[in-house]
């Protein structure tokens, strides 16, 4: 890797701090500019670098202003919530030439933001991706080669409260992913989302239960997160005749003939902690080997989904919003 590599990691809230955990692996000659407009969370950013950082080989300047990052930068990481994130884009590329930014998800919580986004993106030559970090797990890209040349799949994906308005654009990006149906078209339907609201993890967002359906390309899904429910989360994949059940909090994978009802085998199934993972994904962006999800695929993933969200969102509050506040 280059020797005089800068990265930017702009929002070290609760995502934030996993980046800049992993990060700090990352190899020497790293120039790392931290940015958080919350004092809070930019001190506490600092503190645990303070702790840890002896014997590493990155280094670290915390800012409180986006614009005050270096004219050249190689990577952006921008982990804020969904709501301030196309203005510090924008700040962003008004402030420094960008070779790529690596986007939390949610992206934005209006539609109108991805084309513009997308715009800037395009007039100022970046290359961007998405952090949706199945696809770089070892599990999910050996179910991939297993799922090669398969006809007919289904998704099935329960359990309770698991959050759909945060958490289902990392179920459909999987299904993309296991599917390789890069040019196939997302349908999302939010009829069967239950008519009330409940409070996100972080205030002022909302949360969805019930059931969004749809289909990505030839691969048809239901994602149901039961509300007033404790039931763990279970991913059921249909492929022609066998039916792959992922136990991503016990990590494994269990594998059944469905034609003959037999259980053919059970798997370890590795889900790697965010602290664990965005060193990697960062080399391998700038080594233009990533797998992540592409800006513009990611969008056609997101938009049918917001879509559904606003809808809803403007159902039970009886109001016209462009905007569902989701992250």
């Amino acid at each position: 890797m280059d020797t005089k590599i800068t990265i930017v990691l702009a929002g070290v809230g609760g995502i934030g701090i996993r980046h800049l955990q992993a990060l700090m692996n990352m190899p020497s000659g790293v120039r790392l500019y931290v940015v958080d407009i919350n004092r809070g969370a930019l001190m506490k950013a600092k503190s645990y670098y303070d702790l840890t950082a002896r014997g590493r080989a990155l280094t670290a300047v915390f800012l409180d202003d986006i614009g005050k990052v270096p004219p050249r930068i190689d990577l952006a990481i921008i982990s804020t919530t969904s709501t301030p994130r196309r203005a510090l884009t924008e700040k962003l590329l008004r402030a420094a030439k960008v070779r790529f930014i690596l986007f939390e998800k949610v992206l934005f919580p209006a539609s109108a933001d991805y084309d513009a986004v997308g715009q800037l993106l395009s007039r100022y030559k970046v290359e961007a991706y998405v952090n949706c970090t199945r696809r770089m797990y070892s599990g999910y890209e050996a179910l991939r080669k297993k799922l090669t040349g398969v006809s007919g799949l289904s998704v099935k994906v329960t359990g309770g409260s698991w959050g759909l308005g945060c958490n289902a654009i990392h179920m459909i990006d999987m299904i993309d992913y296991i599917t390789d149906d890069i040019e196939g078209a997302h349908i999302c339907a939010g009829d069967l989302l239950d008519n009330k609201l409940s409070s996100g993890k972080r205030t002022g967002f909302v949360e969805f239960t019930g059931t969004l359906a749809g289909s990505v390309g030839r691969t048809h899904y239901v994602l149901k997160s039961e509300a007033d429910s404790a039931a763990p989360r279970s991913i059921r994949i249909v492929a022609d005749n066998t039916l792959f059940e992922i136990d991503e909090p016990g990590q494994t994978i269990t594998e059944t003939d469905l034609l003959h009802d037999t259980l053919m085998s059970t798997e370890a199934f590795p889900i790697p902690y965010q602290s664990r993972l965005t060193h990697s994904a960062a080399e391998h962006i700038l080594s233009g080997t990533t797998r992540l999800t592409s800006y513009a695929r990611s969008c056609s993933l997101h938009k049918p989904m917001l879509r559904e969200f606003i809808k809803k969102y403007n159902q039970i509050n009886g109001g016209c919003s462009e905007i569902c506040p989701i992250t």
